[in-house]
């Protein structure tokens, strides 16, 4: 990962970028080390000092807060006796973060083992380590902190936060700020990092990633895709793992698919669908209570690309979907 680009929908926005580099194993998802301020004027982000041409890690994760004016501020260094910072994921809009100490010592140059790697909840803006727990390697009950797949968060109303954490292995771990850590009972998942966490942090909502089967080849023909049917989505209990509700249908062809996105009162939620005959992927507004599927839209290009809902506007009632913005 190479650098960021700033820029704004107005017409005399002037685009920033800033120089920097990540190297790739820190984040093994489609997550991007990257959050807006609440004021929309800065980002949080991270550098790192790395080998060129090849990524290899030299030293931690740094922070710094991107502003739009093409300055740039460090901010005070995450630090723990466990290990190097190695991966951050941001929670809100504050400069609060879920922080990985000690987790991908593999990717340095020199490599080094990481005997203790840890969690914790940090706030970036004063350098601080506000919870943090050791998960052994050897507990065979624990996920690896080594391959975390992604994270998810939300923060309540009081400022508390709530995360969801997959891993390459199929655990799940829920962790609200304060308590102790959980291991969640939510199914194994391929390809498990795409998923939100509701607004309550009760549920999750998950694409299960059905697509077709088969060859693909680029320089000969190949047989036709053979359709997939089965759950498309599917809203769980954390806590106990139930499935609440499916989204089930057919996948014709080799599909791909995106990142959920429930609003902000928890009513709906935006999920991708596999393509229909003759026409390219839709994304589909769903009714959070019952799962039913309210409305598709095409998406702009056949491929990857971002929905989510605005804000409610101060003293707006969102109940009913004509007065909800997408």
């Amino acid at each position: 990962m190479e650098g960021l680009w700033l820029g704004g929908v107005a017409a005399n926005s002037a685009f920033r970028h800033f120089e920097g580099r990540v190297t790739t194993s820190s984040f093994q998802s489609e997550m991007v080390p990257f959050e807006w301020s609440g004021d929309s004027h800065a980002i949080f982000g991270v550098k790192q000092d790395t080998v060129k041409p090849n990524g290899w890690a030299l030293g931690p994760l740094k922070t710094y807060l991107f502003s739009t004016d093409g300055t740039r501020r460090e901010l005070p260094a995450l630090t723990s006796p466990n290990g190097p910072l190695d991966e951050i994921y941001w929670v809100g809009n504050a400069g609060l973060a879920l922080a990985a100490f000690g987790t991908k010592g593999s990717s340095y140059r020199p490599e080094h083992a990481d005997e203790h790697p840890t969690l914790a909840f940090v706030n970036a803006q004063t350098g601080r380590v506000l919870q943090s727990i050791e998960i052994p390697n050897e507990d065979p009950d624990r996920p690896a902190l080594h391959w975390i797949g992604a994270v998810t968060s939300r923060i309540d109303h009081s400022g508390r936060a709530y995360v969801l954490i997959s891993f390459v292995n199929g655990k799940w771990l829920s962790w609200a700020q304060g308590d102790i850590p959980q291991v969640a009972p939510i199914p194994a998942n391929r390809g498990a990092s795409l998923f939100a966490l509701s607004p309550d942090a009760r549920t999750v909502l998950l694409m299960k990633n059905l697509s077709a089967t088969g060859l693909i080849c680029e320089f000969s023909k190949c047989p036709p895709p053979t359709p997939q049917s089965g759950a498309i989505a599917e809203l769980r209990d954390i806590a106990t793992g139930r499935l609440i509700w499916s989204i089930n249908g057919t996948a014709k062809t080799f599909s791909g698919y995106n990142v959920p996105a429930i609003s902000p009162d928890g009513l709906y939620a935006l999920v991708s669908m596999p393509p229909r005959d003759g026409h390219w992927q839709t994304t589909a507004l769903v009714e959070m209570k019952s799962g039913r599927v309210l409305q598709e839209v095409l998406d702009p290009w056949n491929g990857k690309c971002g929905a989510g809902f605005s804000r409610q506007p101060d003293g707006m009632d969102c109940q009913q979907l004509s007065n909800c913005n997408l």
